[in-house]
């Protein structure tokens, strides 16, 4: 299977301005039907681009659509930055079709870091075999390796003469990312559910200093010996907590949930931030935790566990 296709398509990156109300969907080129889920074998891109920048005070709505593969709302194979404007990224549901086969639905997936400057985004995805998350940062650039993947920037100060053409002052910068709901998984993996995830292993991490990011994993639920993880924020490098506002969720129906979740360090130093464990998970259930050291300088943080049956279960740890 190697058939792609994308509403929008470029080798090159991409430089986007929109204005109005802008409606990208992708496509489905010359992908084959498949017999047995009658959805196109493929991978689905709504816009594919060897990196992205998007400015404008229009919106752009992108959806990727549903698959016997892959399916991603905005692929970004380079640094991702959106510096104003409404972006509304939706990865259509994928199939499994091979006991063999993870297939992945993400709303944003960066293959390098991602910025958001000032407008609001939200990324969504469906069901899927393997992954499911609403934003996915996988790997910085070389020059990368001692900053955030991501990070979310905005004051109170900076919005005061920024004002979309109705008229609407943007209080803030607004960030959504959600994952879709799944169960059970392929034999060669379990399934994953991430709000957020940054995963690398060099510079994986996440840098707040205003604004409003909500993060949610959707349910997750174990299927024989295969696990299910739902996160919040999955980090695999340090998050940083300047100002702003989190709100972060698991999943309900995991075997481990976990609101923020690094094995790295936590570091707060303003802004309020929320983690809340799901309920009903089977193993590990914690609102905040960090596998090396959580530090609260200032702000206001409340750690929830969902779920007192989990073997175990903790509102705030590291």
């Amino acid at each position: 299977m190697n058939s792609h296709a994308a509403g929008i398509y470029s080798e090159y990156p991409l430089t986007l301005e929109i204005s109005g109300s802008n409606t990208v969907t992708g496509a489905i080129g010359d992908m084959k039907k498949s017999g047995n889920t009658n959805k196109y074998y493929g991978v689905s891109y709504g816009i594919y681009a060897a990196g992205l920048v998007i400015s404008g005070e229009g919106e752009l709505d992108v959806t990727g659509v549903d698959v016997s593969g892959s399916s991603y709302g905005i692929y970004s194979n380079g640094d991702e930055i959106v510096n104003s404007g409404k972006v509304l990224a939706n990865a259509g549901e994928t199939v499994n079709i091979s006991s063999n086969w993870n297939f992945w639905s993400v709303g944003i997936y960066v293959n390098g870091g991602l910025t958001v400057n000032d407008g609001e985004v939200e990324a969504n995805a469906k069901w899927a075999t393997r992954r499911s998350a609403g934003v996915y940062v996988a790997a910085p650039p070389a020059s990368a390796s001692a900053v955030a993947l991501m990070s979310l920037h905005n004051t109170a100060a900076e919005m005061e003469d920024k004002i979309n053409p109705e008229g609407r002052v943007l209080e803030n910068t607004v960030a959504m990312f959600y994952s879709g709901s799944q169960t059970g998984g392929s034999s060669g993996g379990g399934s994953i559910n991430d709000g957020v995830a940054t995963p690398s292993a060099v510079g994986g991490g996440i840098c707040i200093n205003g604004g409003s990011l909500e993060a949610n994993g959707a349910q997750g639920k174990a299927s024989g010996r295969i696990s299910a993880y739902s996160n919040g924020i999955y980090a695999r490098g340090e998050i940083t907590v300047n100002a702003g506002a989190m709100i972060e969720k698991g999943g309900d129906g995991s075997t481990t949930s976990e609101g923020i979740y690094s094995p790295s360090n936590i570091t707060i130093h303003g802004g309020t931030v929320t983690g809340i464990g799901g309920s009903s998970a089977e193993d590990q259930n914690r609102g905040i935790f960090s596998n090396k050291v959580l530090t609260i300088a200032d702000g206001v943080v409340t750690g929830t566990a969902g779920s007192v049956t989990a073997d175990f279960s903790e509102g705030i740890g590291g």
